[in-house]
């Protein structure tokens, strides 16, 4: 379980990393491929010590028992790395999909809150002494408190 807290205070870098695990796993996806696609070849040029010749026919997949062993432990670590991948990819989505669900609940006061303290990373003066926020000329106490409260709030949604 996520802190409503935690949950603003990592959105931004939970968009990047949302975009960084989706290429990468397409990534690893298409080596996979590739990498099933050229065994053939690769053992051809193992067992011939050099690069099989373009024009001669392939060997049979007649292959070693170390060869078969090499294959399957890198075939296990490929598919462990992509499904460690695929299940970060789904915690970090359902982060995004919290963070919405919240922002649909809250006010436009409360949302441009959210945004300018914890995506835009400013200081409780900045946003008290700003002509444009809700919160000018305030007392800092007083939009501590309503910190607190949009928290208190935030967390109950996200126990719920």
């Amino acid at each position: 379980m996520i802190s409503a807290q935690k949950l603003f205070t990592d959105h931004a870098s939970h968009v990047v990393l949302h975009k960084l695990l989706e290429d990468s796993i397409k990534e690893c996806e298409i080596a996979t491929l590739q990498c099933r696609q050229d065994d053939t070849t690769e053992i051809e040029a193992l067992s011939l010590s050099r690069k099989p010749l373009s024009d001669m026919p392939l060997a049979k997949r007649g292959v070693s028992a170390t060869e078969r062993v090499a294959d399957q432990i890198r075939a296990i670590k490929d598919g462990e790395e992509l499904m460690a991948k695929k299940r970060k990819l789904q915690i970090v989505s359902q982060y995004l999909r919290l963070y919405d669900t919240i922002m649909v609940m809250f006010t436009e006061r409360e949302k441009w809150f959210v945004n300018q303290f914890f995506i835009q990373k400013q200081t409780m003066v900045q946003i008290i002494e700003s002509a444009e926020s809700p919160f000018y000329l305030y007392d800092r106490s007083s939009v501590w408190r309503f910190k607190k409260r949009l928290l208190m709030k935030a967390d109950a949604m996200l126990k719920m």
